[in-house]
């Protein structure tokens, strides 16, 4: 099966298009943690709101918003696909109101989703790494390759346990999407080669 990696900026090239710059509100170190896979749902303020900054002023909506803090913000619609697909793996699904640039609600029909922990799908020896001179470990993958082998017991929806900052899908996870009309979701093919 084929994986892909997420662009969370979405379609750059659609000034009209809704694009997130920060995190949840008063959410202090919370919004960092969703960014690399640790649980948050606990630093979430209740009501959780987003909002919209002058640098982007597109209010366009779409199945997935495009953001540049790295996370994958899907409607209730792109919020089910996941749900029933990835029944059993730790995610959280943490629903905001997005403020709109002239402080009123624009939206809550949209979910911060936020898979914790991260799964071990890459070929080390044909990825290109950069590690830490002191102790070996990995601080960049520059060049991401999927073991095929390990990819037979991979989730549809996960974050490389390397570099917990990339989202990966399965190929028919973003079929599902594309049948649903959930648009506005960016992606690239990873190569897999089967490791030794």
């Amino acid at each position: 099966m084929d994986y892909v990696r997420v662009e969370t900026t979405g379609n750059l090239n659609n000034a009209r298009l809704c694009i997130i710059s920060t995190g949840p509100e008063g959410m202090a170190r919370g919004d960092t943690r969703m960014a690399v896979g640790l649980a948050a749902r606990k630093l979430m303020p209740s009501p959780a709101r987003i909002r919209l900054q002058n640098k982007y002023r597109g209010l366009q909506l779409a199945g997935f918003i495009g953001n540049t803090p790295g996370y994958l913000i899907f409607n209730s619609i792109g919020r089910a696909i996941i749900e029933k697909a990835c029944v059993g793996q730790k995610i959280e699904y943490l629903p905001f109101e997005l403020i709109n640039h002239k402080g009123r609600v624009h939206s809550t029909d949209y979910a911060l989703i936020n898979p914790v922990g991260g799964f071990d799908a890459l070929n080390e020896e044909a990825s290109t790494i950069s590690r830490a001179a002191t102790d070996g470990r990995i601080l960049d993958v520059p060049v991401i390759v999927l073991d095929t082998r390990k990819l037979e017991d991979a989730p549809p929806l996960f974050r490389l346990a390397q570099k917990p900052t990339v989202y990966v899908m399965s190929e028919a996870l973003i079929d599902e999407f594309k049948a649903a009309k959930v648009d506005n979701l960016a992606y690239r093919h990873l190569p897999q080669r089967p490791g030794t």
